[in-house]
């Protein structure tokens, strides 16, 4: 029986091995490479109390303590199978705004990956799925110190080289990976060099002309809209009909009794179609 697609021998996302796929101004000017880490997140956040600057890449080869949204763990895919980095931005907003960087992360990835020919959908707010299944997860962490922001940390962990056996048996009905969808291997260094390129044109316009283009294009990818949704918010659990996203990122939702809510943080569970 096939196991699946085979990985690429000697792939690493080491500079020498990025460098001539990266086509960025800015992005990945400093590149910090490690072999393993617990978080990249984790070591991004100390450079931006340290000296960090704007468009810093924080990249391993193995992540062993990875986080998602809530405090969750992301599972690291054994053997080189996932891609695991971190940017640092050090925008001119407000603490407020720092949410609308994770949709611009969201489309900026979906876009990446829909240019492989993979069609990739977003779950709100930042799951890039294949078929329903998990494919990359955004963790976006903001330093702020009072009304300043002095700096926003975007995570990202991609099931890049995975194999079906590499996912935990509760999870392969749940999660998949680039070469599994796609039934072939790719290379970790120009994936990753063309996930930042998308990423630094997609901030360069969010920065230009504000939320609007985002919001347009992340409700073209998204899905979740239109559909009958449950949210779990922790403290309470609520079912809608998911309308469309708010200038500040929120979820609005049409409840059954047709009262509108806005939900900013929570867990949404598709239901059966709106």
């Amino acid at each position: 029986m096939s196991r699946g697609p085979e990985r690429l021998r000697g792939d690493s996302v080491r500079f020498a091995e990025v460098e001539p796929f990266l086509h960025t101004r800015w992005v990945g000017k400093n590149f910090f490479h490690w072999e393993c880490l617990d978080s990249t997140n984790t070591q991004a956040k100390f450079l931006v109390q340290t000296t960090g600057c704007h468009g810093d890449v924080v990249v391993c080869e193995q992540q062993t303590q990875g986080r998602g949204r809530r405090g969750r763990s992301w599972l690291s895919m054994p053997e080189g199978g996932g891609l695991f980095f971190s940017v640092l931005l050090r925008p001119e907003l407000p603490p407020h705004c720092a949410p609308e960087l994770t949709l611009v992360t969201a489309v900026a990835l979906a876009k990446a990956i829909r240019g492989l020919g993979i069609e990739v959908w977003i779950k709100w707010p930042n799951d890039i799925q294949v078929g329903g299944k998990k494919l990359v997860g955004i963790l976006t962490e903001l330093i702020a110190d009072g009304k300043k922001t002095q700096g926003v940390v975007v995570g990202i962990g991609m099931n890049l080289n995975g194999r079906e056996e590499d996912f935990p048996e509760e999870l392969r009905g749940r999660a998949t990976s680039l070469a599994v969808v796609s039934g072939k291997p790719h290379s970790k260094a120009f994936v990753l060099a063309m996930l930042l390129q998308h990423l630094e044109h997609w901030f360069d316009l969010y920065m230009r002309e504000g939320f609007i283009p985002i919001a347009a294009e992340w409700t073209v990818l998204s899905s979740t809209l239109g559909r009958r949704v449950r949210v779990d918010l922790g403290n309470e659990v609520k079912e809608g009909e998911a309308l469309h996203i708010h200038s500040s990122g929120a979820l609005v939702l049409r409840g059954d009794d047709g009262e509108l809510f806005s939900v900013l943080a929570g867990d949404v569970e598709h239901l059966r179609p709106a």
